[in-house]
């Protein structure tokens, strides 16, 4: 009697060396599975299903139809799964790698994929652009006079610099070449501070009786938010990020479609909840400690044990 004793404690004491019950994590819709060696995953259709190994497929949408693939080595086209490495998606579809140009597929036996994106047989690729007989690129770069210079470096045939110039009325300009600095309006150039007067849209006005608000003129008393937005300041701040916000809600969240404050609410999936008092699980508001690693459970008949929910009534945490 003493014997069976002690193998009973003996045996007790082994079970309670287990950090977890069975518990619902083990249960996929209805389907018992080993989580060692498999995995509960949702299928495209919602449904719950075993799959052997550590990872969930993902799948793959379109015209072809509904198919699972592996994202570490294959991709997505139109419905149409294939292997990252040897293929790529042209368009909507599946071509060998190195044979697709601007969405277009070709055959590199008989044709060509042009600098300027399109197709041509072999050896009639139209030549690059010359300047000063020098080939360049139109795409980042133009000639100007007989100088190949970066896009946008060019003015009326005069190569320049528009970090540090300014091109107005086929001229160049330095900031400095006006007391106030230079400014340029509809191809005229100006001193921006010292003569009075501002460009909006294309068109002069004077400073002191009027205000460029968005592109459109408005009378000096108009409130003007970072040039852009016209606002009511009794109803609406103008945000130091220059964005419009109502009264006393600069730096607020956007939570669907209202906005919280972030020092005491958060946002959950375009839900607000009241921070301290409520936490996001999964997506879903709960209160605060009803949340076992991102799913939601009732206190009263769940708990959480190593981060996994199990059944107060029929399981324990042991460990």
């Amino acid at each position: 009697m003493k014997r069976f004793r002690g193998a009973k404690l003996f045996v007790i004491a082994m079970l309670c060396l287990l950090p977890l019950a069975v518990s619902r994590a083990d249960d996929c819709n209805g389907t018992y599975y080993d989580p060692g060696t498999q995995v509960c995953c949702t299928d495209y259709g919602g449904q719950q299903i075993v799959v052997d190994g550590g990872t969930c497929p993902s799948y793959c949408v379109g015209s072809a139809g509904v198919n699972p693939y592996d994202p570490n080595t294959q991709d997505c086209c139109d419905g149409v799964v294939y292997d990252r490495a040897t293929q790529e998606c042209c368009g909507n579809i599946v071509v060998p790698l190195g044979q697709c140009c601007s969405g277009q597929p070709f055959n590199p036996e008989t044709q060509t994929c042009c600098t300027d994106g399109h197709i041509a047989d072999i050896g009639q690729c139209d030549p690059p652009p010359l300047c000063n007989n020098e080939p360049f690129d139109p795409v980042t770069q133009e000639c100007c006079g007989s100088l190949i210079v970066p896009l946008g470096h060019c003015c009326n045939g005069t190569s320049y610099d528009p970090t540090i110039q300014i091109c107005c009325g086929g001229a160049v300009y330095y900031p400095w070449d006006f007391a106030g600095g230079v400014g340029c309006c509809n191809d005229q150039v100006y001193d921006i501070n010292l003569s009075g007067l501002g460009c909006c849209s294309g068109e002069f006005y004077t400073l002191s009786e009027q205000t460029c608000c968005g592109g459109v003129l408005f009378d000096p008393s108009v409130n003007c938010c970072n040039g852009l937005f016209t606002y009511d300041p009794a109803t609406y701040d103008c945000c130091g990020d220059g964005t419009l916000a109502p009264k006393d809600q600069c730096g607020w969240l956007a939570c669907g479609s209202v906005t919280c404050n972030p020092a005491t609410h958060g946002c959950c999936e375009g839900q607000v909840y009241e921070l301290g008092a409520q936490e996001c699980c999964g997506g879903t508001v709960v209160s605060t400690g009803n949340c076992c690693n991102n799913t939601p459970i009732d206190p009263l008949l769940q708990g959480c044990c190593n981060n996994e929910p199990y059944n107060l009534m029929t399981q324990e945490c042991c460990g």
